[in-house]
């Protein structure tokens, strides 16, 4: 895992997961208003 000095304190388990992977290309699935957005503004 890298390492971050982004505060993920609002992410759920699953966008943190999903902010912090090192996957170079990663797909984001779910629903309107469950945060994708802000999930990929944090990486």
């Amino acid at each position: 895992m890298r390492e971050t000095k982004t505060d993920l304190s609002g992410l759920n388990e699953k966008q943190r997961q999903a902010v912090v992977s090192e996957c170079r290309r990663l797909l984001v699935l779910a629903g309107a208003g469950s945060g994708k957005t802000k999930t990929l503004l944090q990486n």
